[in-house]
């Protein structure tokens, strides 16, 4: 574990700095307005994480030639979060439960991409099976 989160930050560390920037608003700027917007909180709790997921996936992929689909999952899955939340506050006046659901769904979709995650590491680390053919 701490190999991976090693390597992807020492690779991100020579990013560009205008890629820098944009990573870093992506992941951010949503949690910077939830003071002015606080009615909005799950949903710009929702679009920090899932843009923060995948604009990490999209510039790991292209700048460090690491390919996290656990992070694309994730976001992925934050994103459709994002929908399920703005489909159900548009029937529901219960906050409460809108922010519970959030948490869950946060939850979740954590839960599920580190699962990918520690499968993915799993596999890359297990030692090649001899093939059955001829040698």
């Amino acid at each position: 574990m701490r190999k991976v989160f090693r390597e992807r930050v020492s690779t991100s560390i020579s990013w560009p700095f205008l890629i820098k920037l944009i990573n870093g608003l992506t992941w951010a700027l949503p949690f910077l307005l939830i003071p002015f917007f606080q009615k909005y909180y799950p949903f710009l709790l929702l679009t920090g994480l899932s843009l923060g997921n995948i604009s990490t996936f999209i510039f790991l992929k292209k700048y460090s030639k690491i390919f996290s689909i656990e992070q694309l999952i994730t976001g992925a899955l934050l994103l459709s979060s994002l929908l399920i939340v703005t489909i159900y506050y548009n029937y529901t006046d219960h906050y409460e439960m809108i922010l519970f659901s959030t948490r869950v769904m946060i939850s979740v979709s954590y839960g599920i991409g580190g699962l990918v995650g520690y499968f993915k590491n799993t596999d890359d680390n297990a030692p090649a099976a001899s093939s059955p053919g001829l040698h």
